[in-house]
């Protein structure tokens, strides 16, 4: 099992200063993929695979599928509402092919 906080972890020592949340989705081929949320306008699967290349993190701990908002959604106490990016995960990516989520 993957961490999700460890992996929430990786991506602010990537881009520090951003907000960034992970979840879990279903994937046909390897049971469950990993989505990264954030609001880092220039996030990138490639250069986040290769920051945990040269920090030694494993592959399997690295999202390739990263979405971003402008802003990640929070519940009424400032937490991260997990469930709203739970069912944002599960939709299809915008017809265009791009990352964005608004």
């Amino acid at each position: 099992m993957v961490s999700l906080p460890v992996v929430e972890s990786y991506a602010s020592r990537c881009w520090p200063g951003h907000a960034h949340a992970v979840v879990a989705r279903p994937d046909p081929k390897k049971g469950e993929a990993l989505v990264l949320f954030t609001t880092i306008t220039a996030a990138d699967a490639k250069a986040l695979l290769q920051w945990g290349r040269a920090s030694g993190v494993t592959e399997l701990m690295i999202p390739r599928d990263i979405r971003l908002l402008p802003q990640l959604p929070v519940l009424g106490t400032g937490k991260v509402d997990y469930v709203t990016l739970s069912t944002l995960a599960a939709a299809a990516r915008d017809r265009d092919g791009s990352d964005r989520v608004d």
